[in-house]
C-alpha cells in the first residue's frame, strides 16, 4: 500500500510539475504580448499608407453626362451596305465610286419605266464608244449583240436601274440603284471612252 500511494504522489506531482511553468503573470508573456501588439500597430499603420498612396494614384472620374439619342437617326444596330467602290474595270474602262446608304426620302425605289434594250446587259458588257454633239449629247454605246445604241440623258441602262444623268465628251455617268438588305442605296458610276 505505501508503494502504491508513493507512486500516487510522484504521479500527482509529474502532473502538475509543467503547470508550474505555464505562470500565466510571468515577464516572459508580457513581452510577447508587447511585441504582438506592437506589430499589429505596425500593420495597421502600413496598410493605411498604402491605402492611401493607392488612392492617390487612381485617376479622376469625370461625371457622367447623360447622352440623349435622337430618335430620328438610323438605328446602329441596322445592317448596312457601305462599300467603296473606287475600283476601275481595266477591259471596259467603268469607273464606280463611292455607294452610299440611304433612307427615304433621299433613296427610294427606281421610277417605273419601260424596259429598255440596255438593260438587259451588265455594264461590263456595255462599252461606251463615244459622243454626237446637235441641239443635245448622245452617248454610243455599243453591245454584244445590237450594234451601237444611242443613248441620251434621263435613259436607263445596266442592270442596276442605272440611268444617264450626265454625257461628256469622253465620260457617260450613270446614277444607279441598288436594293440590299431592305435598302436602295445611289450608286455613281462612270463610263469613259474606250
Amino acid at each position: 500500500m505505501i508503494k502504491g500511494q508513493l507512486l500516487y504522489r510522484w504521479g500527482c506531482l509529474a502532473l502538475l510539475l509543467p503547470l508550474f511553468g505555464c505562470d500565466p503573470f510571468d515577464s516572459q508573456q508580457d513581452r510577447v504580448a508587447a511585441f504582438i501588439d506592437d506589430a499589429q500597430q505596425k500593420e495597421m499603420i502600413d496598410s493605411r499608407q498604402t491605402a492611401q498612396s493607392q488612392t492617390a494614384q487612381l485617376r479622376n472620374i469625370k461625371p457622367y453626362k447623360p447622352y440623349r439619342y435622337k430618335t430620328q437617326l438610323r438605328d446602329p444596330f441596322q445592317d448596312r451596305l457601305s462599300i467603296d467602290n473606287t475600283a476601275v474595270s481595266q477591259q471596259n474602262n467603268i469607273e464606280q465610286t463611292q455607294t452610299t446608304v440611304c433612307l427615304p426620302p433621299q433613296c427610294v425605289a427606281p421610277e417605273a419605266h419601260a424596259k429598255s434594250l440596255l438593260e438587259e446587259y451588265d455594264l461590263a458588257r456595255l462599252v461606251f464608244v463615244g459622243t454626237m454633239s446637235g441641239s443635245r449629247k448622245i452617248a454610243l454605246i455599243r453591245t454584244p449583240d445590237h450594234g451601237t445604241v444611242q443613248v441620251k440623258i434621263g435613259d436607263y441602262m445596266g442592270k442596276d436601274n442605272g440611268r444617264v444623268v450626265d454625257i461628256q465628251d469622253y465620260s457617260l455617268v450613270l446614277q444607279e440603284k441598288i436594293y440590299h438588305n431592305g435598302l436602295w442605296q445611289n450608286k455613281k458610276t462612270v463610263l469613259t471612252i474606250q
